[in-house]
């Protein structure tokens, strides 16, 4: 059985994206859900949609939709404040 290479990337992993979290100043980076962690300057725009979900768009990313996890949305309008 072959493994998907990007099981040994560490940027892919998802443990390895909470190391990295860690290892970063909360006040300018913030995990958005479990694939992406963004620099305050990296928000271009944020849209609260119907639905209650929030939608970012990232600079340089702006080809794939980015949401910020249910479980994250009231930690990530606290962070936004600061």
């Amino acid at each position: 059985m072959l493994e998907c290479p990007q099981q040994q990337c560490p940027p892919c992993r998802d443990d390895s994206l909470e190391e990295l979290e860690a290892s970063l100043n909360p006040d300018y980076f913030f995990r958005i859900n479990r694939k992406y962690l963004a620099h305050i300057n990296t928000l271009e725009k944020i849209l609260t949609l119907t639905n209650g979900k929030i939608r970012v768009e990232l600079k340089n990313c702006k080809d794939e939709d980015v949401f910020i996890s249910q479980s994250r949305i009231a930690a990530f309008k606290e962070w936004l404040k600061h």
